[in-house]
């Protein structure tokens, strides 16, 4: 039977698809590192995460995360500073430093944290509020009030809202909370006319607010410990967020639900709380990964067709060639056993694309194997009024479809075409089955190729090849 000559043919195809792959990655990592592909991509997953791009912004600026970003050279600077000009005009936020490709679940976990108790802090919910308000009551023609009392009134509610914010950030107590009340119903005393927008637009928001803060599990009777009040921050930031990043709040509630287990054990709560974070971060970088993996074998496949159009290799064409000549496919099988002799690990380190494709044409040639496309001087091109050839890329009238070659006046004296392109609708569909066939396999990627071909070999070592046993005899 012809077994041995079988798994020689697919030792030769996987070898030569093994080169179209490694030739392909390098594309892809050059591309990956042009585009920073790993950076952005880690960026949009944690804006999901976020639900904010304001957040966003303020995360990456987070010293933690900026100190795992590399330096700008000056290429990157430069680029940087361009970019930042329109963004200023467009109010966006700057260009700070290189964004980091990878952030560890913990230092994610920490700077979450930190942002989210700085929401608690700022009292987002209860300045909209008070805003709101003091935009009104500066509004032209709304309030019967003279210039003069609509500062004096905006200035008297500045002054509860930075009793309002402290009070929310203190031990909040019934007692807090109706001093609060106090100050807006004497505020309203004062000014009648807006006790009914104090009563419905800042007392029943900021009221329900602090009833929420209320809530949240207390402190211990003798003191409250540092690290209690670090996971009570945590929560009164993410009731903060409610008003302002309703989904991420909702989130990071979820997740810290099971700390009330630890109501006594305040260290094992914070640090549930953290791996909670961690573990939500892990999920979503899981899924980023398998979402580049897909952008990854999308992107081979692109690149392993262009360079099989480029080069003319058609895997039915190999398949063929080894199968009928002896000598071709003992050589390509030497050359990859050579290759699995030498190489312990697969290196995709990026380089230029001229150099890939060149070292990929050079090894492709070495080898010997029928790739390329052959050019030949079409004799019987027509010429011109001047005596140039009538040959384009792209013909018009007159003219014949091949390669121009110009001189330095840019006159056309050669015209060259392919001499082997293949005849009939068959061979067309034979071509294109075959250059698929080679895009497909760099999709699958370099290491995939590699295990595969140790397989082979291996599977081939296993039994002597019967040419050689009678060579031996």
């Amino acid at each position: 039977m012809y077994l041995q000559e079988i798994l020689e043919v697919a030792v030769g195809l996987v070898f030569m698809w093994l080169v179209i792959s490694l030739a392909a990655m390098q594309f892809q990592e050059w591309i990956a590192n042009l585009l920073n592909w790993r950076s952005n991509d880690l960026k949009t997953a944690i804006r999901k995460l976020l639900s904010d791009n304001t957040l966003t912004e303020q995360f990456y600026d987070h010293q933690i995360v900026r100190s795992l970003s590399k330096q700008m050279n000056w290429w990157e600077r430069f680029s940087a500073w361009f970019g930042n000009l329109f963004r200023r005009v467009f109010k966006r936020p700057l260009i700070l430093d290189n964004i980091p490709s990878y952030i560890p679940a913990n230092d994610f976990a920490m700077v979450v944290f930190d942002l989210v108790m700085k929401a608690g802090e700022d009292q987002k919910p209860i300045d909209e509020v008070f805003n709101i308000l003091i935009a009104d009551i500066n509004q032209p023609g709304l309030l019967k009030l003279s210039a003069e009392q609509k500062h004096d009134a905006s200035e008297e509610l500045k002054s509860i809202r930075r009793v309002a914010r402290n009070v929310a950030l203190s031990d909040l107590s019934e007692a807090m909370v109706d001093s609060v009340k106090a100050e807006l119903d004497r505020f309203s005393a004062t000014y009648p006319e807006l006790k009914e927008k104090v009563d419905h637009a800042v007392w029943n928001v900021i009221n329900e607010y602090y009833r929420k803060i209320l809530q949240l599990p207390s402190g211990d009777p003798g003191g409250t410990p540092p690290r209690e009040q670090t996971l009570r921050k945590l929560r009164v930031g993410i009731l903060a967020l409610e008003t302002t990043n309703p989904k991420l709040s909702e989130s990071l509630r979820t997740l810290i639900t099971g700390t009330e287990e630890y109501i006594f054990e305040k260290e094992r709560a914070l640090a549930y709380a953290r791996k909670q974070v961690e573990t939500w971060f892990n999920n979503s970088m899981d899924r980023l990964s398998g979402w580049y993996k897909r952008k990854a074998q999308l992107t081979s496949f692109l690149i392993g067709l262009a360079l099989a159009l480029l080069l003319n290799v058609d895997s039915i064409q190999l398949a063929s060639s080894l199968w009928r000549e002896p000598t071709l496919r003992q050589a390509l099988v030497q050359n990859a056993d050579q290759f699995i002799l030498d190489t312990r690990e697969l290196t995709t380190d990026p380089a230029q694309p001229g150099e890939i494709v060149t070292a990929l044409q050079a090894e492709l040639d070495a080898l010997n194997i029928p790739f390329g496309w052959d050019l030949e001087p079409i004799e019987a091109a027509p010429t011109g009024e001047r005596g140039e050839l009538l040959c384009a890329l792209i013909p018009g009238e007159d003219q014949v479809w091949g390669i121009p070659e110009q001189d330095s006046d840019g006159k056309v004296i050669a015209c060259q075409s392919f001499v082997n392109l293949p005849q009939g609708i068959g061979g067309w569909l034979g071509k294109i089955a075959g250059i698929l066939m080679t895009s497909a396999a760099a999709a699958q990627g370099a290491p995939f190729w590699f295990d595969v071909l140790k397989r082979l070999i291996n599977v081939r070592s296993s039994g002597a090849n019967p040419n050689e046993k009678k060579a031996s005899g």
